[in-house]
């Protein structure tokens, strides 16, 4: 039997803990699978919101970080309460990946950047080991989080007011991809190759290059976005249609297919989940057509 990490050994024996933050995108679905995994939940947050209202039935929030606030805490969890950048497809492809597995009763827990309209929340709490987490490379954040199965989509020269330059910001994704046991990786992308050299884990490679194990062909532009096949090591696994724009979301579904045939999803449920996603809420969210198309988007790299 696996030995307790000490982390593990101190979450065992404690029951009370305190989330600074708690409305955030990330932080209000850890705070509600701690909640059902049987903790006492309190929390504050700055600002009403709807994440808010949801946590409130749960746990006890006050308006405001104070010291009194944190009262009998056995365990106080921050966030890192930055505002996000964009552009680089971690919500969307948490999304589609969590809606995949939603929609062929894997019964996931999730933690998304952004809410998923599909159960109009930031996360899901579910009862199966399966947990996807959109991690981030800020203050090397995802560094703390023990995956098994990590997805590289790419390295942009984002948070360099932390890495300060752009070895930096690789040698933290190769520590982070380090930690896993299999790796998805973007095999168009060299930064992203880069970092994942001379790692243990089993590298798993995908994009357009018909040299990626996993490889996208086909390609047709649909009324909202492209449709497309995949093949793995040149055997034709499917054909999908998306509902949001931009060649670059293509990589993302790619990602989120791979991880899904890799846990033997069927192919018919990954072209139901994706065939029904129109895109995380403010990611280039299409709202409708009034006579002009109105999309909803949020958060740009700078």
């Amino acid at each position: 039997m696996k030995e307790l990490s000490q982390k593990e050994k101190y979450l065992l024996n404690i029951n009370r803990i305190h989330m600074i933050g708690i409305g955030g995108s990330g932080m209000c679905p850890l705070a509600e699978i701690l909640y059902k995994k049987g903790y006492q939940i309190s929390g504050s947050d700055n600002n009403e919101s709807d994440p808010l209202k949801r946590v409130r039935t749960f746990a006890k929030v006050s308006l405001g970080h104070k010291k009194e606030n944190v009262d009998s805490a056995q365990l106080v969890v921050y966030s890192a309460a930055i505002s996000k950048c964009g552009t680089h497809g971690k919500t969307t492809t948490t999304s589609m990946l969590t809606q995949i597995l939603i929609t062929a009763k894997k019964d996931p827990s999730a933690v998304i950047g952004g809410k998923l309209p599909m159960v109009d929340h930031y996360g899901v709490v579910g009862n199966s080991e399966n947990l996807v987490v959109e991690s981030c490379e800020f203050v090397d954040t995802f560094l703390h989080i023990s995956e098994d199965v990590a997805v590289l989509l790419n390295i942009d020269n984002d948070h360099l007011d932390y890495f300060k330059t752009m070895e930096n910001l690789v040698n933290s994704f190769h520590k982070f991809v380090s930690n896993a046991k299999i790796v998805f990786v973007n095999g168009d992308d060299p930064l992203a190759l880069k970092a994942c050299a001379d790692i243990n884990a089993r590298i798993i490679t995908f994009g357009e290059n018909q040299q990626n194990d996993y490889y996208f062909d086909d390609i047709k532009m649909g009324k909202l976005g492209y449709g497309f096949s995949v093949f793995h090591k040149s055997k034709k696994i499917g054909t999908y249609q998306l509902h949001i724009p931009g060649r670059h979301n293509i990589y993302n579904a790619l990602a989120a297919i791979c991880v899904s045939d890799y846990m033997n999803i069927d192919n018919e449920s990954i072209q139901n989940a994706l065939n029904t996603f129109y895109g995380a809420a403010r990611r280039f969210q299409f709202i409708g057509d009034f006579g002009f198309t109105l999309v909803d988007d949020y958060g740009h790299h700078p």
